[in-house]
């Protein structure tokens, strides 16, 4: 299982390195582009928006894997002692990956009912990038659900805040 968890991790963070490689480059060259020649490649812009949305749910599964959960307010809960802050963590995690079952479900749905639709610009089938997003949402609920049976088999059912004051210098 483990070596598992770590092919799975290791390819999300090099799909994310190639996604932002990928986004600076070209975000980069288009600038070039409209500065000196005014034009850019317009195709360019509809493929980083779709590959920046990508980015993003696939960077919060990361978050979820590396943060330990990522989805709650730090300074909420700072103020709950550690001991009552395992009566909040199980229906907390439960409701969040239930949000994450209806994200997969309705960007699925989505997916499917916009098969036949295509991009503006370059024809690209929807289905593509809402089928990425559908990725992205399964890879954070795997995270999810990884992260909540660590926490189970350590018996540390809370979360890990930062002290804000500590780190001011």
């Amino acid at each position: 299982m483990k070596r598992f968890l770590f092919i799975i991790h290791k390819i999300e963070d090099i799909v994310l390195i190639l996604l932002v490689s990928y986004i600076v480059v070209s975000v980069c060259i288009n600038v070039f582009l409209r500065y000196f020649f005014s034009s850019g490649l317009l195709w360019n812009d509809e493929i980083i928006g779709f590959l920046f949305v990508f980015l993003c749910v696939l960077g919060y599964a990361v978050v979820i894997r590396d943060d330990n959960g990522g989805i709650f307010m730090d300074i909420i809960i700072q103020k709950i002692p550690l001991k009552k802050q395992r009566y909040l963590y199980v229906p907390i995690q439960i409701l969040i990956a239930l949000v994450l079952v209806f994200f997969i479900i309705a960007t699925i749905k989505h997916s499917i009912g916009n098969a036949d639709v295509n991009s503006p610009m370059n024809r690209i089938p929807m289905l593509i990038p809402y089928g990425a997003m559908a990725v992205g949402f399964i890879l954070m609920l795997f995270e999810l659900v990884v992260s909540f049976v660590n926490k189970l088999k350590n018996k540390a059912l809370y979360w890990e805040t930062i002290h804000y004051e500590d780190n001011i210098s």
